[in-house]
Order: structure tokens, then C-alpha cells, then sequence
């Protein structure tokens, strides 16, 4: 590790002294860096980085090799393997899925799966997650951070993520957990350019920050010919360009929160420090009447109070009975008191009573009044009716401070509204500290020993084709003429000493089986550790040999690979909170989101923080509101890994011959290209085969309507010659009728004149009869 200068860290270049938290920042970094624990999980990861990148023998171990007359092998089996299980575990975007805390969070839960989406799509999440990946294979642990980017998304601010180098991140040694939720600090250090620096800083004034060329990285532990570029390298521009160093650290704090209690109907609300301060200086109702008091401090009871209140202060103010408002300020804590009465509301026309109406003043006994409806209404300051109407609960939350510093000038200084840090660690081989271990480290051995018997293999064979020959000295007569004729490339001729004789071949003892056997088993444990097969590189050697037989071993072979996944999946639900908690708190303007929905790959857009008003004009609250959002963020399991689309599409056609699904999820599932055309085609049959049933159902139909025609004309043939039959019979039967009347009215006619004699003969009668006696009646 490179020292830094001996000069003053506390003074800026001007002579200033450094705002004390980029004093801090860069002491702790100092702190961390130095720690043994640290220094030692760099210079391995470092190591291990070379070693995957085919730097496998150091110089001494090269110049034995030459010595030995035999060459470095790298017979890389590491590279080539981490590459395929990165492959493999970022075949598929990750699925999120947000389930709802309470039954009315339901359609918040589903827009927070949508913005998480919006989120991986708009930061290119596939290619920050593959690097991370990277870095958890090789150096143990892989990183991802999320932040608030205010000049995403056209100036409307977008929450993203990304990727860090793992060994430009310092963390608290004495965490324990996980994903770092209890480490008191996290630094990240960088070296940046002027024009970098301005990037993230437009108006910082750099002439008096200090310029730092050191990047500080692990020392190279191989240096061989064939060295490749890797993190802490010098680039041939630096001296054209100066570097500042930039510090962000993220420390965790405790903010006071206040958890408000309404003692009239039990709802709760949370406010910050600051929040709670203003919510005091607010006014609340107060409405008594008769022997009853009611306090009204908060909730949809206070608007409709407040809103009230003020309808009756107007028309007070309008009749002259109220001249002076009584302001709620610090000296004041009650307001201008008003007298109201209520009056029936009417009814609708469906039958329903309205609410009574508050009128100005006390009840004067007119018609539709409530009776014993004088009140009082006055408001009053909150801070009054605390432990009166409400109750309020301080408590301690975690946030996170984020610290910038550039060159020793402070950057920003802010309060992220977050509870867990928002750099994501990806542990590997975690051993209870921030220091874990790679799968290359564990790899490195069979590594090696898988070059050293290639290299063994190489010279062996270079012998075997540079055979010598043993002469007995005094054999031949003309040893130059011997060798032109048998001397071949490779071969060598020594004489020796003996009685009498012939040549002798001298060749290299064969190799054992076993030595060439070794590089496959170690190769076989390389794959096991790493968790990827040679089959699932396309390897058939050891495929079976029936179809389904191969894909039941596909799906075996990624049973280790889900132990992995197990680690990512973990960090990413991590990242979901982050990046949900940054949403709910930069995020609060309205908003359009458009994306694919990835289970119909459809385009679908949600708006959220759309205010809405009544009928008045005035908000009544927010659709979609992302401050009320409640919910547990997940990652379903397996979602990045590949699926066999053979055994999916055998899969789906099962369900579609059930009749379960329809065709059109089939074809989502296949690598048809034409789908819509497909579909559309498809579709045109379906509609002439159902035009053509709705012909044959149209021609049975008109069949039967011929049948019924006919027999409705035979029955009309019928009534015809009824009709012509009663008309024929129309003139006897009105002869008849008049027949009937006029021997009626004679009859009538013959009666009247025998009643008219018989009157005439009674009276008569009576004229000519003498009058009867009188006879008293009896007592």
C-alpha cells in the first residue's frame, strides 16, 4: 500500500480548515483501509482476480519451468466457467413481486412491483447485476448501490441502481450481519477526473481541493507477460489529467419519529421531528353544547370541522356579528368562538334524508330545526388538546447519513430516508464479517495442479519425440556417415563405453494412465465447487440417452447453482426496499410510469400521486399515493435462472391440450417469431369457421321460418274463407236484426196503450163506487 503525504489532513490547500464530517470520512477510511483483516481480503481478491484472468505462475515458478527445459501451461478451466455461470444466472431479469401489508394496499403492492420493474429497465439492472456477479465469483463479494438521480427521467428525478468495485468499498470490520444493516459506517473511495468530479458536482470550486494520484489498490502478485487490465492500474493519461479523491460515506444514525394517537377513533399517523413541531403550531375543533365537549385534533373529522368552522366565520363576518378574527399565534391559543344551529337536511328523490345544515346562530324556533341543536365552535391551538384528544409517542428510527467529499471539500450532506444502507452487498463464502471468500480461492489449487500436468504432459511428450541412441564406443566405423543417416529432429547421439554390443534406444518411461486421468477429476471438483457442469455447456459425454432423461439432468445441475442463487436473491429483496423507501420519499409529484409487464409483455402504464378534488375544488387526497405504501418486497426464486425451452414448450402443450390455457400463452413460450402474425391468421380462421356456423345456423333458421310461413298461409287461406263466409251472412243477419227491432217496438208500443186503457178503466171505476163509513179505531 502506497503512504500518503506527511502534511496537515485537517487544512484545505487555502489554509481553511476541512468541514469536520469530510475529517471524519477520511479518517475512518484511513481506519478501515489499514485494518489487517481488510488489507488481507484485498491482496486475495486482488490475487484471485489475476489468477481467473490466466496469471497463474509468478516469475520464480516461469524460470524453474525454463530450466526444466518445459514451458508455463495455462490450461484455464476457471475463466471459461465463471463466464457460464454468470450466464446462467442472469439468463432472465429478476421477477419482483410487492404483497400488500393490509388488504388496502393491494393495488399500492402491485404499482410497487411496477416501479421496481421501471427501476432494473431504466438503470440496465442486467449488466450492474453480471458485474456484481462477477465480482462475487472472484473476489468474494459483489456490489450494488441505489440512488436518486434528479436529473433522470427529463428533469422529473429517477431512483437507480448500479454496480461498485467491491475493493473501492469499506466497510465497519465489526459488522456481522449479512448485508451490512448493522455496520456503523460504509465508505466508497474513487479517483475521479476533473470532468467526472463536475458530473456529479457542477459547482463545486476544485483549486482548493487536493489532487490524489494514489488509487490505493493491492499490490499485483503475478507479473507475467500476458497481464491483462485490472481495477488500481495507471492509465497512460494521468499525467495529463489530474484525479481528486472522492469519499461518500453512508453512517447510520437515529432520527426522532412521533407516533400520534387519535383518542376518539384510535387512527394513527407518523410524523418526523421537524414534522411534529408544525403539527403542534396547527389548530384543531372544539364543539361543545349542552353538558357534551368534543375535541377534534385530526383525521377526516378535523378537515370536515375545519371546513365548517370557516363557512360559519364567513356568514358571521358577513352579518357584522363577528368584526375581529382572533389569530392563533404564540400568544393565543383559542380562536373566535361562533354560535351555531342545525337544520334539517331535505330530502332526495330517492328517499334519503341529507345531513342537517349548520346555520349561523342560536335556534329561533322556525320550522325543520333540530331541536337541542345550539352550539358552540371555536378552534383551538393543537398543542392544547395533547393527552386531551390525541396522544403522541416519540421513538427512535435508523436512517442513513450520506457524507460526499471531494478532495477534502464537502460535496453534500444529507439524510437519506432509508433504513437499511443503500449499498447492497452479494456475500459469497460469508464468514460473519465483510471479508468473505471467493470461489476462485477455493479453486486455485486444482487449478494449478491442472497446469502442472499439462505441463508435465507437454515435456513428456517432447521427449517421447526426442528419442537418443547409446553406441558402443568402437562400434562404427564412421560415426559422421552413422548420424547423417539415423539423426532426425529431436534425436540425439552419445557414445559409451563397452566390451561389445549394439545401439540402444533410449526413450522416456510412459506415463501412468492415472496422471492423465488427474486433470478430469480436477477439473470435475472445479465444476462442482463452482456449481456448473460440462453439460450444461452442451457437453453430451455424459447426457443420457433419452430426451426427458436429459432434461431431468439439466434440472439436477442447477440445483447447486440455486445455493448461489439463494445469496443473490437475498441482496436484491434487500435492493427492492432501498429502492422502494428512495421512491416513497423523492418521488412526490405526480407520476406517469410506463413499462412491459413482464408476465403478459405487454405495455402498461400506472400513474401515481394524482391529486383528486371533491366538487368544490377542494384535494381530497392522492390515487396511488407511494406515502402510503406498506408492503413486503420479494424476489421470486428462480426467476433469473434459465428454463429448457423443450421442457417448457412440452410443458405448456400439456396444459393446452387440458384445455387449461389457450394457445396464445403456448406461443408466448416459444421462440415463434411471427406470433402476432400467427395469431392474426389464426384468429381470421376462427372467425370464418364461426361465420360459416353462423350460416348453417341462419339457413336451419330459415327453414324453419319457411315451414312456419307455410303453415301460417294455409291458416290465413282459412281465416279467409271464414271472413268471406261472415260477410256473406252480413246482410240476412242485419235483416233479421231489424226485423227484431221493429217488432220490438210494436210490442213495446201494444203494451204502453193496454197500460194506458187499464189507468183510464181505474179511474172510472173509482168516480162511480160510493165513499166507505168512518169507523173509530179501538183503544
Amino acid at each position: 500500500m502506497a503512504k500518503r503525504d506527511k502534511e496537515d489532513p485537517t487544512i484545505l490547500p487555502n489554509g481553511k480548515q476541512k468541514n469536520k464530517e469530510v475529517v471524519l470520512s477520511e479518517q475512518l477510511f484511513m481506519q478501515y483501509e489499514s485494518d489487517s483483516l481488510q488489507q488481507d481480503w484485498a491482496d486475495q481478491a486482488m490475487s484471485d482476480d489475476e489468477f481467473r484472468n490466466g496469471q497463474q505462475w509468478t516469475r520464480e515458478q516461469q524460470l524453474d519451468l525454463e530450466q526444466r527445459g518445459q514451458a508455463a501451461i495455462v490450461h484455464n478451466v476457471i475463466y471459461p466457467k465463471v463466464e457460464m455461470a454468470k450466464s446462467i444466472l442472469t439468463t432472465n431479469d429478476p421477477r419482483f413481486v410487492a404483497t400488500a401489508a393490509e388488504d388496502s394496499d393491494v393495488n399500492l403492492a402491485h404499482l410497487a412491483t411496477m416501479l421496481l420493474e421501471h427501476t432494473w429497465v431504466q438503470s440496465r439492472g442486467k449488466d450492474a447485476l453480471k458485474q456484481a456477479i462477477d465480482d462475487y465469483y472472484v473476489k468474494g463479494r459483489g456490489i450494488l448501490y441505489a440512488y436518486y438521480d434528479p436529473e433522470a427521467g427529463n428533469g422529473n428525478g429517477e431512483v437507480l441502481i448500479k454496480d461498485l468495485e467491491t475493493l473501492r468499498v469499506f466497510c465497519d470490520p465489526h459488522a456481522k450481519d449479512k448485508y451490512w444493516r448493522d455496520a456503523e459506517h460504509v465508505i466508497v473511495r474513487q479517483l475521479m477526473t476533473e470532468t467526472q468530479v463536475r458530473a456529479i458536482a457542477p459547482d463545486i470550486d476544485l483549486s482548493n481541493a487536493h489532487q490524489n494520484v494514489d488509487e490505493r489498490m493491492p499490490s499485483r502478485t503475478y507479473t507475467q507477460e500476458n497481464s491483462v487490465a485490472l481495477p488500481g492500474d495507471d492509465s497512460a493519461g494521468d499525467a495529463y489529467y489530474p484525479r481528486y479523491e472522492v469519499l461518500e460515506r453512508f453512517s447510520k444514525t437515529y432520527v426522532k419519529y412521533y407516533r400520534v394517537i387519535d383518542l376518539n377513533t384510535g387512527d394513527e399517523e407518523y410524523y418526523t421531528d421537524k414534522e411534529y413541531r408544525q403539527f403542534r403550531m396547527g389548530y384543531g375543533i372544539v364543539v361543545s353544547g349542552g353538558d357534551q365537549e368534543s375535541f377534534i385534533a385530526m383525521g377526516d373529522d378535523l378537515a370536515a370541522a375545519q371546513e365548517m368552522y370557516m363557512g360559519l366565520l364567513e356568514a358571521a363576518i358577513e352579518d357584522g356579528q363577528v368584526e375581529d378574527v382572533v389569530d392563533l399565534d404564540g400568544k393565543n391559543k383559542e380562536g373566535t368562538p361562533i354560535v351555531y344551529h342545525l337544520m334539517e337536511g331535505q330530502m332526495t328523490e330517492d328517499g334519503m334524508q341529507m345531513p342537517p345544515i349548520p346555520m349561523l346562530g342560536p335556534e329561533t324556533g322556525e320550522e325543520g330545526e333540530v331541536l337541542g341543536s345550539t352550539k358552540f365552535i371555536q378552534p383551538i391551538r393543537r398543542d392544547v388538546l395533547e393527552n386531551v384528544s390525541y396522544a403522541a409517542f416519540d421513538y427512535k428510527k435508523v436512517r442513513y447519513r450520506a457524507v460526499s467529499s471531494v478532495g477534502g471539500l464537502l460535496i453534500s450532506d444529507t439524510i437519506l430516508p432509508i433504513d437499511r444502507p443503500p449499498v447492497v452487498p452479494i456475500m459469497n463464502g460469508f464468514n460473519r464479517n465483510p471479508f468473505p471468500t471467493s470461489d476462485v480461492y477455493h479453486v486455485r489449487d486444482l487449478q494449478k495442479q491442472i497446469n502442472y500436468t499439462e505441463s508435465k504432459i507437454i515435456a513428456h511428450s517432447a521427449s517421447a519425440a526426442s528419442v537418443g541412441l547409446l553406441l558402443p564406443r568402437g562400434s562404427i566405423l564412421d560415426r559422421e556417415a552413422f548420424e547423417a543417416k539415423v539423426n532426425r529432429p529431436g534425436r540425439w547421439v552419445e557414445e559409451y563405453e563397452a566390451e561389445m554390443g549394439s545401439p540402444t534406444v533410449v526413450a522416456p518411461t510412459p506415463l501412468p494412465s492415472e496422471f492423465y486421468n488427474k486433470s478430469q477429476r480436477d477439473m470435475q471438483m472445479i465444476e462442482m465447487i463452482l456449481g456448473v457442469y460440462a453439460s450444461q455447456q452442451g457437453d453430451i459425454s455424459q447426457s443420457p440417452q433419452t430426451f426427458r432423461g436429459t432434461l431431468a439432468m439439466d434440472e439436477f445441475a442447477q440445483r447447486r447453482m440455486k445455493s448461489k442463487l439463494d445469496d443473490i436473491e437475498g441482496s436484491l429483496n434487500e435492493l427492492g426496499y432501498v429502492v422502494l423507501q428512495m421512491y416513497q420519499a423523492y418521488i412526490t409529484q405526480p407520476r406517469v410510469l410506463r413499462i412491459v409487464n413482464p408476465s403478459t409483455q405487454e405495455p402498461e402504464m400506472q400513474q401515481v400521486n394524482i391529486v383528486q378534488y371533491d366538487d368544490f375544488g377542494n384535494e381530497v387526497g392522492k390515487l396511488n399515493d407511494l406515502q402510503m405504501l406498506n408492503a413486503d418486497i420479494r424476489i421470486i426464486s428462480g426467476s433469473t435462472l434459465p428454463t429448457n425451452r423443450f421442457a417448457l414448450m412440452d410443458y405448456y402443450l400439456q396444459f393446452y391440450q387440458a384445455g387449461i390455457i389457450d394457445q396464445v400463452e403456448v406461443l408466448k413460450k416459444s421462440e415463434v417469431f411471427d406470433i402476432e402474425g400467427i395469431l392474426g391468421r389464426t384468429g381470421y380462421i376462427k372467425q370464418l369457421e364461426g361465420q360459416i356456423a353462423a350460416l348453417g345456423e341462419e339457413i336451419k333458421n330459415l327453414k324453419g321460418d319457411l315451414q312456419t310461413a307455410d303453415r301460417e298461409a294455409v291458416s290465413a287461406r282459412k281465416r279467409t274463407e271464414v271472413e268471406k263466409f261472415k260477410a256473406s251472412l252480413a246482410e240476412p243477419k242485419a235483416q233479421i236484426r231489424a226485423a227484431r227491432d221493429v217488432y220490438k217496438q210494436r210490442t213495446n208500443d201494444a203494451i204502453r196503450s193496454f197500460r194506458k186503457e187499464l189507468n183510464e178503466s181505474e179511474q172510472e171505476a173509482e168516480q162511480m163506487s160510493p165513499p166507505e163509513p168512518q169507523t173509530p179505531l179501538r183503544q
